[in-house]
């Protein structure tokens, strides 16, 4: 029985971060695993409803609700149908780097609160798999808000009609 404990607990001390990745602002993960997309914004579980891109930007919104509004979304703007498919940024990188618009809801709003963030951010996207109508996706992006929001994983996103 000990050595099962023992066992268990240096299985939890070795895992990779991947699996336990959270906030950071200082430097993104640059191993992200193949797990679904998670993470919380603005204080709220993220579950993923929907990812879509375009050539100017991709969008991953929350599969809940809060009224009309998802209860959360990321925007980001990055051209993931152009040659660059890896994203590696850091609060550092400076003024060219992503803009990244975060929408929220809260009790008793009529509409979404949006943050915008033109640096001081972390992010790791990385294209895995691209063709013409859907791209795989491994994100790994925290924002300087005061709660703390983050998403961590991989996703599928569908190209917008345009």
């Amino acid at each position: 029985m000990k050595q099962k404990i023992w066992i268990a607990l240096i299985v939890c001390i070795l895992l990779p971060a991947s699996v336990h990745a959270t906030w950071n602002i200082d430097e993104p993960q640059k191993e992200i695993a193949s797990v679904q997309l998670e993470g919380n914004i603005f204080g709220r579980d993220f579950e993923l409803g929907q990812a879509t891109f375009n050539n100017v930007a991709l969008t991953v919104t929350s599969k809940d609700k809060l009224g009309y509004w998802p209860a959360s979304e990321l925007i980001i703007f990055a051209d993931i149908t152009a040659d660059q498919k890896e994203w590696l940024i850091t609060p550092a990188s400076g003024p060219d780097s992503p803009h990244i618009h975060m929408r929220f809801t809260k009790e008793a709003q009529d509409f979404p609160g949006t943050l915008m963030y033109t640096g001081e951010y972390s992010m790791h996207l990385l294209v895995v798999k691209a063709t013409d109508e859907s791209a795989t996706i491994r994100l790994h992006v925290s924002l300087p808000d005061y709660k703390k929001s983050y998403l961590v994983g991989e996703f599928v996103a569908k190209r917008q009609p345009q």
